[in-house]
This record gives structure tokens, C-alpha cells and sequence, in this order.
């Protein structure tokens, strides 16, 4: 994506192999790319949630399990 994402700004700015670079082509494939990435980062996001939760799960068994081991004990 990232190559891609290149070349469509090497294009857009008028340095780059096609020419005949067309704005609504560059629209679409930009599009695309956003899409996709926002996909990957949702993706992500949920999977940092699910281990955020996991942590503090296993923190509760651990304090209940040895409560010592935890300077701010309840």
C-alpha cells in the first residue's frame, strides 16, 4: 500500500511515468488505499483492546491469588 500510495503522489504532482495521470483515477485508488487502512487499523485497535482487557484480568487473578505481589492492594 505504501509503494502505491507513493506513486500516486509522484503522479499527482506531475514527476512520475504516466503522463496522463487522471484525478478521478487517483481519487479512486486513494480511496481504496484509506479504506484499507482504516480496515487494518480497526482490526488492530480491537485486538490492543481484547489484550488490554486480557492484562487486567490476569492482574485481578494474580491479586487474588497473592495479594503481596501488588504494592497498591486493595
Amino acid at each position: 500500500m505504501l509503494t502505491e500510495e507513493g506513486e500516486l503522489i509522484t503522479n499527482i504532482k506531475g514527476i512520475g511515468d504516466q503522463e496522463d495521470f487522471q484525478m478521478d483515477e487517483y481519487t479512486a485508488r486513494l480511496e481504496k488505499i484509506i479504506n484499507k487502512k482504516i480496515a487494518l487499523y480497526t482490526d488492530l485497535k480491537k485486538k490492543i483492546e481484547t489484550y488490554k482487557l486480557h492484562v487486567r484480568e490476569e492482574d485481578e487473578i494474580r491479586r487474588r491469588i497473592n495479594p503481596k505481589f501488588f504494592i497498591d492492594n486493595d
